[in-house]
């Protein structure tokens, strides 16, 4: 994704064998995180994956990480207890954000390749006239909200639930980061450019999914693992063996109001013929396609982050919106 005026994350090959990744941004949130999981690590035994980060005020780099494969049983248990670990981590941290393209399955371990809304606040808008208002904030302070655990969800213009979670086995739509159209009276006066049929499709391979010989490893058939390494993490928090200090402190996290999927209907929308036609077309769709999705209570904090979101879109980048974690200013 582009953000901040068409900054993108970039993998640097440095030998054939060895990849780091560098980021146009702060990696201080990431790696503040894999310190916590270091702690984790000291006071339970479980041996948590981490990476290395060269974090720098403005950019940073970080290692590459590659899945890999389970060799026993043992290993998938052992994968699952730090995946029920790292469950815990997240939620104690409030990190969201855990999507299946953000969590890669190494041996020993799932692995979060980007923390970068570690004690992000809940500041997402509502976007449904059936959201049931305490279910919800109930719902953004528990272990669902760190975006791990599989569920599924409907997208009214998919045939088909999609499923985008860390731990699970991901079904997605097709035009999933990319556009997908077609042309509509070909060879007539009237051929124009139409939108393709949404179907909803299961990535080949996903590195988010641990595999022993080759066979998937799912999650369902490893809850018990899972609940043991959440419960041994929270029970070691609510020991007082677990802590944050002031490096934590006016940390810069980002702050997810919508999917990027939201944001690449509107990017669809204003780059279409019809809008580089017309130059009005784009802020009346940039507009529309976001201020649909808000209700008629919206605050008005709600209401600037909007405005925010719409400037970025028209500079062509998905908006990244960051916080304060001291102050709670965006």
């Amino acid at each position: 994704d582009r953000h901040n005026q068409g900054r993108i994350v970039m993998e640097v090959a440095l030998t054939p064998q060895t990849r780091v990744v560098y980021k146009p941004r702060s990696v201080k949130p990431s790696e503040l995180f894999d310190e916590y999981l270091e702690q984790i690590e000291a006071k339970t035994g479980l041996g948590m994956v981490r990476k290395t980060h060269l974090s720098r005020p403005r950019y940073g780099w970080v290692e590459y990480i590659s899945p890999q494969e389970r060799r026993s049983e043992e290993d998938v248990t052992r994968y699952y207890t730090r995946a029920g670990a790292l469950l815990a981590a997240a939620h104690l941290m409030k990190l969201n954000d855990c999507h299946w393209e953000n969590i890669v399955a190494q041996r020993g371990g799932p692995v979060v390749l980007d923390a970068e809304t570690l004690l992000t606040p809940t500041v997402t808008p509502s976007f449904s006239e059936g959201d049931d208002p305490a279910t919800r904030e109930e719902l953004s302070n528990s272990v669902v909200s760190t975006g791990l655990l599989p569920e599924s969800h409907d997208e009214s213009s998919l045939p088909d639930r999609v499923i985008q979670n860390g731990f699970a086995y991901p079904k997605i739509p097709a035009d999933y980061g990319e556009s997908r159209n077609k042309w509509d009276n070909i060879n007539t006066d009237g051929m124009e450019i139409g939108d393709a049929e949404s179907e909803v499709v299961t990535p080949e391979s996903p590195t988010n999914i641990p595999r022993i010989d080759g066979e998937v490893a799912r999650f369902s058939d490893n809850v018990d693992a899972v609940i043991e390494g959440f419960k041994l993490v929270m029970e070691t928090a609510n020991n007082g063996q677990l802590c944050i200090d002031e490096r934590f402190e006016n940390l810069q996290t980002r702050i997810v109001p919508r999917g990027s999927r939201d944001y690449g209907r509107v990017l669809d929308a204003i780059t279409s013929p019809e809008s580089l036609q017309d130059g009005v077309h784009i802020t009346l769709n940039a507009d529309a396609l976001l201020a649909e999705q808000m209700l008629d209570e919206t605050g008005s904090d709600e209401w600037e982050l909007f405005e925010e979101e719409v400037e970025s879109l028209k500079r062509l980048d998905i908006p990244r919106l960051t916080v304060d974690s001291s102050t709670g200013v965006v």
